[in-house]
């Protein structure tokens, strides 16, 4: 497709922590591409370049902007660092991707547009920051005391987590131009929790969309596939490994792959060596995911919490059939009804987890390939780069064109 180019660059930026790191930052690496044509620029603000994380096998058309303290949360100097690029590069509009910047009133004293775009699950980080407390209370007979003394009363009985979390959320929405979600139900929960006037026209709703493989393998082999970060409070890649435990003996061909890397890899590998189960390997992280989904059957979700996974859509695009625990809404509206478009099970049953991963590996071959093909053409029809994409243009054009509103 092609676009005549806008007589008038207009430039636009994204402010995101280490980048490329997760599925958020190929969000906005698709944007850029999508916007490339008609007359956009796009820079990126991080805190780290990691070019080796690229996506591989395509240039994308963005600018790399780095950070001079690499703390754009806290940092007065990131944040006039922001303000002079704004400034010199005439940017319009400044998109937060999760974040709340401390010094956010001196960049919107530039005059600029703020988005702030929420990536995940709305109010999943209470559980977050008591997650992390836990953590740290395993390491030693220390650190375990100071969670029972400390952070189980504090984050737990006092409500402090919850507290902070609203806090977070109050200020974030009061302090940007435009608020977007990922699906309806997040909206409706954003206003709810905080109490918005539903006619303050602030929220968006824009889903991820989803490119295509240039070839699509219908041939699959027996792997039970995870790709994503490795961490513990969101992605519980624990439950997988239990779960697998259940049933191996029962796939004696089958093997299960887990691509990523995080903090959690260490303690991943000694639970797999505790249990002493076979086929089940950890790949290390790779910046061409594609050719694990060209050959994976299953892909396998087990997350406490999600905003809009893309695992999920890429697995759809190559004919991989997702099988996820129903724990956030936006898995029905990439999923459909159970069956439909990949398998849903009950937060968080591993026994029935299992079960799902058995049933589908053990599908009739006829089965399984109408299902394939029947979630490719969902990625093809639904969630197209010209319908996201677009929302995202016409969100960018209202608020250069409308600076007041």
């Amino acid at each position: 497709m092609t676009y005549m180019m806008a007589e008038k660059i207009r430039n636009i930026a994204f402010v995101h922590g280490d980048f490329p790191f997760g599925g958020a930052e190929k969000v906005t690496l698709d944007i850029a591409e999508y916007l490339a044509p008609m007359g956009y620029r796009v820079y990126i603000f991080t805190t780290g370049f990691r070019k080796e994380r690229m996506p591989a096998g395509k240039e994308y058309p963005v600018k790399i902007l780095a950070l001079p303290q690499k703390d754009v949360v806290k940092s007065r100097a990131d944040a006039s660092y922001i303000c002079g690029k704004i400034k010199e590069l005439d940017i319009k509009v400044l998109v937060l991707v999760a974040k709340r910047l401390k010094h956010i009133d001196l960049i919107r004293d530039t005059g600029v547009r703020t988005v702030y775009a929420h990536h995940n699950m709305p109010f999943h980080e209470a559980r977050a920051y008591i997650d992390r407390a836990w953590i740290k209370g395993r390491r030693s007979p220390l650190r375990h005391l100071e969670w029972l003394l400390i952070s189980y009363p504090k984050y737990v009985l006092f409500g402090q987590a919850k507290k902070r979390e609203f806090r977070f959320y109050r200020e974030s929405y009061d302090e940007c131009d435009r608020y977007v979600m990922l699906c309806d139900e997040y909206k409706d929960e954003i206003v709810r929790r905080l109490g918005l006037d539903p006619s303050v026209n602030k929220l968006r709703v824009i889903e991820n969309y989803q490119t295509l493989p240039d070839r699509i393998c219908y041939d699959k082999e027996n792997i039970i596939l995870y790709t994503g970060r490795l961490s513990y409070a969101d992605k519980r890649l624990d439950r997988l490994i239990d779960a697998w435990s259940l049933i191996y003996g029962k796939l004696p061909d089958w093997k299960v792959l887990i691509v990523g890397d995080g903090k959690e890899k260490k303690n991943l590998e000694k639970k797999i060596r505790k249990a002493g189960l076979p086929r089940i390997s950890l790949e290390g992280f790779s910046n061409d995911p594609g050719k694990y989904y060209e050959k994976a059957s299953i892909l396998a979700l087990v997350s406490t919490y999600e905003g809009w996974p893309l695992s999920m859509t890429e697995a759809q695009a190559n004919g991989v059939i997702p099988v996820v625990f129903g724990s956030f809404a936006a898995a029905r509206h990439i999923l459909g009804e159970n069956g439909e478009y990949g398998f849903i099970v009950e937060p968080f049953d591993i026994e029935a987890y299992a079960e799902t991963l058995y049933k589908v590996a053990t599908m009739p071959e006829n089965e399984s390939m109408d299902m394939r093909k029947r979630i490719t053409e969902k990625v093809r029809t639904v969630h197209t780069m010209e319908s996201v994409g677009e929302k995202w243009k016409q969100l960018f054009d209202s608020l250069i064109d409308n600076p007041g509103k």
